[in-house]
């Protein structure tokens, strides 16, 4: 993820979803502008890869699960 716009962006709130599991951004979670963060999706408790190169999708949602944003490649679909 990068934050691409011109101001901090708090993650507090949001979700990464992917294959029915989630990663919940905690307090204080937070991108300043222009900077990127990467998830270690070792720890989500999958066997074997999380991210097929057969197809797949990865959204961020709210804790309320709305969609905000969703990327799909292969066979996978948002």
């Amino acid at each position: 993820m990068r934050n691409t716009s011109d101001h901090v962006v708090d993650l507090y709130g949001y979700e990464l979803a992917i294959r029915g599991s989630t990663y919940a951004f905690g307090p204080g979670s937070a991108l300043a502008p222009g900077q990127s963060l990467q998830v270690d999706m070792r720890d989500w408790g999958f066997d074997g890869p999380v991210l097929r190169d057969g197809g797949g999708s990865i959204s961020l949602t709210t804790f309320d699960q709305i969609t905000l944003a969703c990327d799909a490649w292969g066979s996978g679909s948002c």
